[in-house]
């Protein structure tokens, strides 16, 4: 597979990339399936809500600025996107995927196929082309440099993630609902991480979010 373009601003997500070529190579984008690979709408929504927007640096250092504010620009949080086909039309799997969304290559990286069982059942919940979106947390991210404050300022990085979210999902013409009836354990299971009692720098699952594609009556 050839590396395709990638514009960090573009209003499509540039490529879809495995996940063994993102940890081989993490300074360059890993191989790809190529341009265009979500739906525009997706590929701004992402890009809306939790994308990069801009550089700053200072002597030696450089750094990013993201759509959605974090204390202390630490973005103690992730996005993982479980579509199928129509929404990411360049997936060449049998069904649906779970993507993890990489803001720096504003690209999905594929990490496991979803039973087709378990997509079968989540998608009579969802309209055509309509998406899951868990939301994870690291606490260590921000608890290295905040101590015990810094669980707090990960739940008001959620607050701001859920609404940066909300506002992509306006100007993009969809539709933005949280399911908040799905428990964490449920969420960490979708998404392949531990469930019950684990060590505090686990990555722990916070949101479930169903996006309906736009024009969508759901």
């Amino acid at each position: 597979l050839s590396r395709a373009g990638t514009s960090l601003l573009h209003p499509s997500l540039g490529d879809v990339f495995s996940h063994e070529g993102a940890q081989a190579a993490p300074e360059s984008p890993p191989a790809c399936f190529g341009e265009g690979a979500a739906t525009q709408w997706l590929g701004q929504l992402l890009q809306d809500a939790f994308g990069l927007t801009a550089w700053k640096g200072q002597g030696s250092a450089l750094w990013s600025l993201r759509a959605n504010a974090s204390g202390g620009a630490l973005q103690p949080l992730e996005a993982y996107i479980l579509a199928d086909v129509q929404a990411v039309p360049q997936w060449q799997g049998a069904g649906a995927a779970l993507f993890h969304y990489n803001p720096f290559w504003h690209a999905l990286e594929v990490l496991s196929d979803i039973p087709a069982e378990l997509w079968a059942g989540l998608r009579q919940h969802l309209p055509p082309g309509g998406i899951l979106i868990a939301v994870t947390s690291i606490y260590w991210r921000n608890a290295w440099k905040y101590g015990d404050p810094g669980f707090r300022y990960v739940h008001q990085d959620i607050g701001h993630y859920l609404g940066a979210l909300g506002f992509a999902s306006a100007v993009a013409g969809s539709r933005m609902t949280l399911l908040e009836g799905v428990s964490d354990d449920d969420i960490a299971r979708l998404v392949g991480l531990r469930t019950g009692p684990g060590n505090a720098d686990d990555e722990q699952a916070q949101a479930l979010v169903a996006v309906s594609p736009p024009g969508s009556a759901a």
